[in-house]
């Protein structure tokens, strides 16, 4: 992300990677940058991971500074009641409700990455949030400790209070592509979509138990509790799911993606190692996304959001992004055909249109991600129109 560059004098460095990679038991960073704390990608080793919903400053009358501090605390306390810690972030989604906010809160968040001594996969956007009054938010996937085995999905904190985390044990993950009801009202358009995920999960034999984290491209925002309360309604009195939220301008008041644990899935002939990429029966598969990717690869890679190196047109902006891409996902041991889940964030039609134009020629037609793409306000970097936010896997033994 080009804001970290703006930012390398700002603070010193207190630790030191190596040129391309740094790796720790349950981790490896790609393209660490010692002066901003963070890395292109981060590879985790077979790890149990923490989700987090989105955390909002608790006291939205403080001033950005301070604001930005709270919801690092309060991240850090989230992650603790579900075992985990800052120095086990593996990536983290910043919500600026400004774009003048990102450097302010990235050098702020990027001294506790370097604190930390552990660099950290970032995706930057600009969006309104839930409260008018909040002017940043995160949420966040972070390790487990490998002395703690789980074997379903834990969405308790250690206390016994709501947490607002999932715990995704260890094995098969799927993704599932955003989803959207064309009902113009935003209860029914929720809970319409919600139905369509769930029939996915009944495709593969998994229910609402085995949910990790649901995200909901939506308008307006501040009616985001009209989207918490429906998903709660699909979980029958248990803890929901962690919920994540982010304004988009479309014709539909909601589109809906979905994680889930898929350990318990039902034997499916076409699953190979890695990543598979599936429609269920009945749909029409698309060359350019998928409706879902199974992921049982035992090491994920988390890529940090992308923007456009250099301000270009919207055809530059699109080819520099997927050609840094490539090379990202070289040096994290994968490619193109391995990617598991894309999110694109565009902000001008002309952006989306390049987006539309490229991904067939550079996508496996039967191996393209399971993916949203949702029409924002701004990618939060000037010049820029597009973002795109990765998760991939390492290249399988075909």
């Amino acid at each position: 992300m080009r804001y970290f560059l703006r930012l390398q004098f700002a603070l010193p460095a207190v630790f030191i990677f190596f040129s391309t990679a740094h790796a720790a038991d349950d981790f490896t960073a790609i393209n660490p940058d010692e002066k901003t704390g963070t890395a292109s990608a981060v590879v985790v080793n077979d790890a149990a991971l923490v989700h987090t919903e989105m955390i909002l400053p608790d006291k939205t009358e403080l001033p950005l500074r301070n604001q930005a501090l709270l919801v690092l605390n309060q991240l850090k306390a989230t992650l603790q009641s579900a075992g985990s810690d800052l120095n086990q972030l593996v990536k983290l989604n910043v919500y600026v409700s400004k774009d003048e906010y990102a450097e302010t809160v990235m050098a702020l968040f990027g001294h506790s990455f370097k604190s930390e001594k552990r660099p950290v996969a970032v995706m930057l956007v600009t969006s309104p949030l839930p409260d008018p009054k909040a002017l940043v938010a995160v949420d966040a996937v972070a390790t487990v400790s490998k002395k703690t085995e789980f074997t379903k999905v834990d969405r308790t904190a250690k206390s016994g209070r709501k947490s607002g985390v999932a715990i995704l044990p260890r094995g098969p993950v799927v993704y599932i592509s955003g989803m959207a009801s064309r009902s113009k009202d935003l209860e029914t358009a929720t809970r319409e979509t919600m139905q369509q995920l769930h029939g996915v999960l009944d495709f593969l034999g998994l229910n609402a138990t085995d949910v990790i984290q649901v995200k909901a491209f939506m308008q307006p925002i501040d009616q985001a509790a009209v989207v918490k309360r429906v998903v709660g309604e699909f979980h029958q009195g248990a803890v929901p799911p962690p919920v994540t939220y982010m304004e988009w301008i479309a014709g539909v008041p909601t589109e809906i993606e979905l994680i889930a644990w898929a350990k318990n899935a039902k034997q499916i002939p076409e699953l190979k190692s890695g990543v598979t990429h599936l429609w269920p029966p009945g749909q029409k598969a698309s060359p350019v996304f998928s409706r879902l990717a199974v992921v049982t690869a035992k090491k994920r890679i988390y890529i940090s959001g992308l923007t456009s190196r250099t301000k270009t047109d919207p055809a530059g902006q699109v080819a520099d992004i997927f050609e840094n891409l490539k090379s990202v996902l070289s040096k994290s041991g994968s490619d193109l055909r391995h990617m598991a889940k894309a999110t694109y964030y565009v902000s001008a039609d002309d952006v989306s249109g390049e987006l539309n134009t490229i991904r067939p020629k550079v996508y496996d037609p039967k191996r393209p991600p399971a993916a949203s793409k949702a029409m924002i306000g701004s990618v939060g970097q000037p010049g820029r129109t597009i973002s795109i936010d990765m998760i991939a896997v390492p290249v399988d033994r075909e």
